[in-house]
């Protein structure tokens, strides 16, 4: 009976796949709070929420001993910072030797902390200050860059498209300095990561959108140049190694611009990203971000309407993220981080570029919204069945559980445990929201 037994369950194991659990991995924000003034208390605010580590697009703005005072706040909370230093990519020749990051803080005194005259010295200055806090992770050295292309396709055009001095064709202009910055503070600061996320820019010209013909070679233009020349030595994302750490944004809820967008482009977008990330970096880690605020709410000229750009609901923020886990998960390729984006929009602190917010902005309702967001369960899937006739990996984060039962006659009493057989998956289909991506803002005092 015993045998026959064991034989039953092996049978049932291979008959009946049961639905694995997608590890949640750790979940982030995007904030612009100067070192100089606040970023302390936020940072607790962020860490109440459930939230684990932070872009920090203002660490820079204040004193060394302002950096000092977030980064020992940081360990004291076990809150993971990355600091940006993103403008220094941005130069127009160099990222080492220019001076776009030393300008970009020139007036917050740090840059005379470190008597730093270019980008090198004023980040090798940091760098001994990053070094001491367990808690600082790393650096974030660029934002959705665009990709260097010599046909220029407009999705190319992201932050860090060409200056008209390189005649509108944005593959000779600043991309190089991507790889060099990363290849440098690989070199002179191992123990720390190197982050850069990029974005899709809006769907693909091709019918069928992000599910056409062409989607896959937008993501590998963004993320690889697709053997375009420009990878050659002078844009190292996914062809070389020296980002290790990637990912993409995809914000399309009450998108004003592209209102065709849809959450569960966050799914085929994600997968397609695999393909590339698998293609050319199997070691890279990769990073979704979610889009935690309003086109409307954060000051948008082109939608002045909450009702058709409202700040995303519980149901749609948490899609986004189990959208973005289980396609990474799915490809064997899970998510390093989950992010939000950003602190500010969500609190109703400043919208778009630094601008007022929109009266209609709730900090309380949004805040709420997003703690739901990052409470929420991991999502069951990660590339296995959650049913045997029905491998859609979209089953329900939750399973209702199931009451502790005795069997018929004597014996102990059987647990069934909630997700653990395959008849108690449950489906969640994507909550969708209107549509678009958004350019993420790093200007901006809080």
């Amino acid at each position: 009976m015993k045998r026959l037994l064991m034989a039953c369950v092996v049978f049932a194991a291979l008959a009946f796949p049961v639905a694995a659990r997608a590890a949640l991995p750790t979940q982030g924000i995007f904030t612009t709070c100067v070192a100089s003034t606040n970023c302390n208390s936020k940072m607790d605010d962020m860490q109440s929420a459930g939230l684990g580590v932070g872009v920090f697009f203002n660490a820079l703005y204040g004193h060394l001993t302002d950096l000092d005072t977030l980064l020992t706040h940081a360990d004291a909370d076990a809150f993971d910072v990355f600091i940006s230093i993103q403008q220094a990519p941005q130069n127009a020749t160099d990222a080492l030797t220019g001076t776009s990051l030393v300008d970009a803080f020139s007036s917050g005194g740090m840059t005379g902390d470190c008597s730093a005259t270019t980008n090198q010295q004023f980040i090798t200055c940091v760098i001994s200050h990053c070094d001491a806090h367990v808690h600082c992770k790393g650096w974030y050295i660029t934002d959705e860059p665009g990709c260097p292309d010599v046909t220029d396709f407009g999705y190319c055009r992201g932050s860090m498209y060409g200056q008209s001095s390189c005649g509108g064709v944005s593959s000779t202009c600043r991309y190089q300095n991507v790889d060099e910055l990363a290849t440098w503070l690989q070199s002179n600061d191992p123990t720390k990561s190197v982050v850069g996320y990029n974005t899709p820019s809006g769907i693909p010209a091709c019918s069928g959108g992000w599910s056409g013909t062409c989607a896959q070679g937008q993501l590998d233009n963004l993320y690889s140049c697709n053997g375009h020349a420009p990878c050659n030595g002078v844009y190292c994302w996914l062809s070389c190694t020296n980002i290790l750490h990637m990912g993409y944004d995809y914000y399309p809820v009450g998108n004003p611009f592209q209102p065709s967008q849809s959450i569960s482009d966050v799914t085929t977008i994600g997968t397609l990203l695999q393909n590339t990330l698998n293609s050319n970096c199997a070691t890279c880690h990769n990073a979704y971000i979610a889009q935690a605020f309003s086109y409307t709410q954060g000051g948008y000229s082109s939608c002045t309407d909450i009702g058709a750009c409202p700040y995303p609901t519980s149901a749609q923020m948490i899609s986004m993220r189990n959208n973005g886990i289980l396609a990474a998960a799915a490809a064997g390729h899970p998510l390093e981080y989950v992010w939000y984006y950003s602190y500010e929009d969500a609190k109703c602190i400043h919208g778009y570029a630094g601008s007022p917010p929109n009266p209609t902005c709730d900090a309380t309702t949004n805040w709420n919204i997003l703690k739901a967001a990052v409470a929420a369960a991991d999502p069951v899937g990660g590339g296995t069945c959650c049913w045997l006739l029905a491998c859609r990996n979209k089953c329900k984060p939750t399973p209702v559980p199931k009451p502790t039962r005795r069997p018929e006659g004597s014996g102990p009493a059987i647990t069934l445990v909630p997700g653990a057989w395959p008849w108690q998956g449950r489906w969640l289909e994507a909550a969708e929201g209107s549509t678009l991506s958004r350019q993420a803002t790093q200007e901006g005092a809080t």
